[in-house]
């Protein structure tokens, strides 16, 4: 299979075969971003439908001096977080997505209360500290990509990682010590 910049240059040359191998590509990882981020399946799968349009019709702005990968994903969280400031506006709370698996009944309902858990707690993170976390721990993007998606700088992100994970860990032990109580 051709790298990404092989099949971009192809795409602007005019082969929707190419833009077709770039969507096969990522649009699991940008799907699964959608869903950490706006929680609903099916918003997701609209989200990711957008994304893509709009990568399709901006790709002539692609800088090729750096990864596909990172400028899709800047794309797409910028498009998450503008459909998550238009709930916030209209006061839209967003569902928790749940997570995929074909195992025993049994498994899969365990699964899906820790997978709650820790959702709710990770949507009880400051907004900044949160989407650092889902690009780091859900979508494995690197320091350098999350500081380009995000528009801050590597050593913000290693600070906003461990104030986040700082977080989770007190309300792991105020949920254990409210549950015991």
């Amino acid at each position: 299979m051709p790298d990404d910049l092989t099949l971009v240059r192809k795409v602007l040359a005019g082969d929707l075969d190419a833009f077709d191998a770039l969507v096969l590509r990522y649009k699991d990882r940008v799907y699964r971003l959608m869903l950490r981020m706006i929680g609903n399946p099916e918003d997701a799968q609209d989200l990711t439908q957008e994304v893509f349009i709009k990568v399709y019709r901006n790709l002539q702005r692609f800088d090729s001096s750096r990864r596909f990968s990172t400028w899709l994903y800047r794309i797409a969280f910028n498009r998450c977080v503008d459909e998550l400031r238009k709930r916030d506006r209209m006061g839209a709370v967003p569902t928790d997505g749940e997570p995929p698996g074909s195992e025993s009944a049994e498994s899969i309902v365990l699964k899906q209360e820790v997978y709650r858990s820790l959702m709710d707690r990770i949507y009880d993170l400051p907004e900044h500290y949160r989407r650092v976390f889902l690009l780091k721990y859900l979508d494995d993007l690197s320091y350098a990509e999350i500081a380009h998606v995000l528009g801050i700088t590597d050593d913000d992100v290693k600070n906003r990682l461990y104030r986040a994970r700082k977080k989770l860990r007190e309300q792991k032990t105020l949920r254990k010590a409210g549950n015991g109580a």
